[in-house]
């Protein structure tokens, strides 16, 4: 298993996290592809994804909320924090278990639709924020 924050747990080692286990696995699989990295997982991307965009939020709830009501329309989950899904592009905003911020991540069918949306979610929560 892994997550964008760089932990990677194993099953063969009892599922700890273990980001050496992780480097040593792409090393290996570098010198045997031969390939650069970026043409290996070309294939992967196929959707525009934005990087993790930490917000400074004291009080998460009542933003994710806010967001809830507003993309009320869209398929949602709450597994964790909140996933807003279209059938082009989603967005899941949750808080940080470890500083006041809120975490959000947008990824979209392509670079000029991810632009506009990452610009209306953090203007649509700074402005929650700003009241």
């Amino acid at each position: 298993g892994g997550e964008l924050s760089a932990h990677y747990a194993f099953r063969e080692n009892a599922y700890a996290d273990s980001g050496f286990i992780a480097l040593v696995i792409l090393l290996q699989l570098l010198s045997e592809d031969g390939r650069k990295l970026s043409e290996i997982v070309k294939p992967f991307s196929k959707y525009a994804k934005s990087p993790e965009i930490n917000l400074p939020i004291g009080n998460a709830q009542p933003v994710i909320a806010a967001i809830k009501q507003k993309y009320a329309d869209a398929k949602q989950d709450e597994l964790d924090g909140l996933t807003v899904s279209y059938p082009d592009w989603w967005c899941n905003v949750r808080p940080s278990n470890t500083e006041p911020l809120l975490r959000v991540t947008i990824e979209a069918s392509d670079a000029r639709q991810l632009a506009d949306k990452q610009q209306e979610v953090t203007e649509f929560i700074t402005s929650l924020t700003l009241v």
